[in-house]
């Protein structure tokens, strides 16, 4: 683990940080999976103003975290609370760690503010929507997500792809296995 590393709530000012990351991820995790033409769509710029906006106008049901090693934003996970009535009380919207930064727990350590913050909204329970064919699906599987037999297709660019649920219906699990540093690929 990289005790550099400051997990912490984001602000507007890391919103070039985030879209780098956001990009970033986009560009290597996807590169297999999505349209060349649609992954070089994607700009700095044009995710900076979209995270901006999003930082600026954020409800208190939803936080963005980032992970910063002495400044630059090197990581960021957004969680939201869903609707009453959904079997899950809260949604990991997304969580990306810069390529260069991966395999050193940051993730691992991302899910853990997510998890605190969650606590102290007494939420008990998370799901996570990844493209099936994401090669990190195994950081959630390791994490002792379960895998929820839900598909949902989407259209990205000139692709359909589907992406499936993992889910903790308590935090139970997650908790033993980020507390024994056990982790996937982020």
């Amino acid at each position: 683990m990289d005790d550099a590393i400051v997990i912490r709530e984001a602000t507007a000012a890391d919103s070039q940080g985030i879209a780098r990351v956001l990009v970033d991820g986009w560009q290597t995790t996807y590169v297999r999976i999505l349209p060349a033409d649609f992954l070089a769509s994607f700009t700095y710029d044009q995710h900076e103003a979209g995270t901006r906006g999003l930082l600026d106008s954020l409800p208190s049901s939803s936080a963005v975290f980032v992970a910063a090693e002495d400044g630059p934003v090197v990581g960021v996970a957004v969680i939201r609370e869903v609707d009453e009535g959904n079997e899950f009380s809260s949604e990991l919207d997304a969580i990306y760690v810069s390529p260069p930064m991966q395999r050193r727990g940051i993730g691992r350590r991302l899910v853990q503010r997510v998890l605190q913050w969650l606590d102290d909204r007494g939420n008990r329970s998370m799901l996570v929507w990844v493209l099936r064919d994401n090669p990190y699906r195994r950081f959630y599987e390791d994490l002792g997500g379960e895998f929820l037999n839900q598909h949902r297709d989407e259209e990205l660019g000139a692709a359909t792809v589907t992406s499936v649920a993992y889910g903790w219906r308590d935090f139970g699990t997650l908790r033993v296995r980020l507390d024994s540093g056990h982790s996937g690929q982020m």
